[in-house]
């Protein structure tokens, strides 16, 4: 991230991440507080997952900062488009 996106402010545009397999995990506002809190950037996190019955579950702590979507990355279609942006800057894999 220090390489890629050094010297940047909360003013510039917010990290879009894409977090892959993200099942009902908090990983994305785990991102996100901790973008905010350390480096002093905003961010979004597009959280995917195969299983539509886990996105159901971890859509429902309504984090502004979050989308969920039902993809799955094996079956050859693009991943959700990124907000703000044409691309995302960080893939999140656990």
């Amino acid at each position: 991230l220090s390489h890629r996106r050094s010297g940047l402010s909360a003013a510039d545009s917010p990290l879009r991440c894409l977090h892959l397999g993200c099942g009902t995990s908090n990983l994305g506002g785990a991102i996100c507080d901790a973008l905010e809190s350390e480096h002093r950037l905003a961010a979004t996190v597009t959280n995917v997952d195969y299983s539509p019955a886990a996105i159901d579950v971890a859509a429902r702590r309504a984090d502004p900062r979050q989308s969920y979507h039902v993809w799955d990355v094996t079956d050859g279609s693009q991943p959700p488009a990124p907000p703000h942006g044409s691309a995302y800057d960080l893939l999140l894999d656990k």
